[in-house]
């Protein structure tokens, strides 16, 4: 296990970036491979989630080359011994059961999700943090800082982090710069600070 486990890291580097094989690839490894289900050791059952959501295709790729198989699914067991986890397919994210108008206090697009984001080489690694904020690792990515060219998903996913965390009952306040900036100097002129202090401060996700 641990030569073809070898072989498929390999594999998999070839097909990612740097920042996020150092992050989600160092520390997991090949048990078995029964029954054409290859079983894998990970830290933890957050990380599982990850892997399958953003790295099942090169996980299962690697494998089916290595092993010379045309049929291998993956089993994530966490090393936590808390949860064991069989994913088939991507973990479908809970429908938004609000009408739009509702996101009006917000300021989010509900149909920016992470289901629905495209990853490419030059986005996974921003995902992953993204989907990590999402899950509530403020302490890691706080404040999460995303720089990129137009068009390639920042928008998207500051609202995909919003939503998620939507979902999850916090409260969630999406907005430009520009309009904070302007709500501070209004709050400033009006002699409002106290609100306007108030006002983010309850916020769990600015």
């Amino acid at each position: 296990m641990k030569e073809i486990w070898k072989k498929c890291l390999s594999e998999i580097r070839k097909t990612i970036q740097k920042e996020a094989y150092e992050k989600w690839f160092k520390n997991i490894e090949l048990l078995s491979i029964k029954n054409n289900i290859a079983s894998i050791e990970v830290p933890n059952n957050y990380c599982s989630k990850v892997l399958n959501a953003n790295y099942k295709v090169e996980l299962e790729d690697a494998l089916k080359s290595v092993t010379k198989s045309d049929d291998i699914s993956l089993s994530f067991i966490a090393r936590d011994k808390k949860t064991t986890t069989l994913f088939d397919e991507i973990v479908p994210e809970k429908k938004l059961e609000v009408k739009k108008q509702e996101f009006s206090h917000t300021g989010l697009n509900p149909d920016k999700t992470f289901k629905n984001f495209i990853k490419c080489a030059s986005n996974e690694y921003a995902l992953a943090a993204s989907l990590a904020v999402s899950e509530g690792s403020a302490q890691t990515y706080n404040p999460l800082f995303i720089y990129g060219g137009v068009g390639l998903g920042k928008s998207h996913l500051m609202f995909a982090i919003g939503n998620k965390a939507y979902q999850r009952n916090l409260k969630v306040c999406y907005l430009t710069v520009e309009d904070f900036l302007n709500e501070m100097i209004k709050s400033i002129q009006k002699n409002k600070m106290e609100n306007f202090r108030n006002k983010y401060r309850k916020c769990d996700i600015l």
